[in-house]
């Protein structure tokens, strides 16, 4: 890790979480912080289920670390495993660890609420409180991001890029985008969220190209087969460069009119710049 950057900050946050969705909420909790106290370096592990342009994204490079990065496995949680090492190992730098803005700490700062959202946890076989989403969808609209807020080297460039590849396409139409979910677990409550048959989205999509104008964008690759034949749906995937797709991945969350999806985190990457979601 950069030692100067580490040295000259007074406080941290490490923010690990391997699913998109939750690296989304907290990216989105420490950029409010930042507001109130810019001096924040953020400690960024990146998992194979994260967007890895994420953090680029909405920050500057001069406040950010990038730890760790595993793409490549969705079995082995290795940014739990590296964050929990990270955490012991500042047990012998104490000066450090108590700058470390936890989750419960961050959460106090903004003053979270849960009014009794609760689930029912599959493991535990029992009910659960869980996180509350209105606070969250409160704290969207109080703090209103825009393209102003993010990195605005990147944001420029990915507007370049975005032109290059689809400007004259999506000229004159409203723009969707469909972002279905993976199974990346076992667990009961992933296999409720997942999609019995991606037709019945298909359907959708073309009714509102015919009578809404409308031109989508696909986000998952591993659905371009049920949308190639559709002219007026792009597949991202015809973006083979890596850091290109990622990029515009999260510039066409900002920008859509209609975002679609089943019940997945990515839809955060939406909610964050108040679009429609279904």
């Amino acid at each position: 890790m950069n030692g100067r950057k580490i040295k000259k900050k007074k406080n941290f946050f490490i923010l690990h979480h391997p699913s998109f969705g939750w690296q989304i909420v907290f990216a989105f909790l420490i950029k409010i912080l930042k507001k109130t106290n810019n001096d924040i370096l953020i400690i960024n592990f990146t998992s194979r289920r994260n967007n890895p342009a994420l953090i680029d994204f909405l920050f500057d490079k001069k406040s950010v670390i990038e730890y760790q990065s595993n793409l490549k496995n969705t079995i082995i949680n290795y940014n739990k495993i590296s964050y929990d090492a990270l955490n012991d190992a500042l047990k012998y730098f104490p000066s450090i660890k108590k700058k470390i803005i936890s989750n419960e700490k961050l959460y106090k700062k903004l003053k979270y609420q849960n009014n009794e959202v609760c689930i029912w946890d599959f493991e535990q076989n029992k009910i659960i409180k869980y996180f509350d989403y209105k606070w969250y969808d409160d704290l969207i609209e109080k703090h209103k991001i825009s393209h102003k807020d993010l990195n605005q080297k990147t944001l420029n460039l990915t507007k370049k890029i975005f032109n290059i590849y689809f400007g004259k396409k999506v000229l004159g139409k409203k723009i969707g985008s469909i972002s279905l979910r993976d199974k990346v677990s076992n667990y009961k409550s992933d296999d409720l969220r997942q999609i019995n048959n991606p037709n019945n989205y298909v359907s959708g999509v073309k009714w509102l190209i015919k009578n809404k104008n409308y031109i989508f964008f696909n986000h998952n690759p591993n659905y371009d087969k049920y949308f190639s034949n559709i002219k007026e749906v792009i597949n991202l995937s015809v973006v083979t460069n890596k850091l290109e797709f990622y990029r515009l991945n999260l510039y066409i969350y900002s920008i859509n009119d209609l975002f679609i999806s089943t019940h997945s985190g990515s839809h955060f990457g939406t909610a964050l710049f108040r679009k429609k979601i279904i």
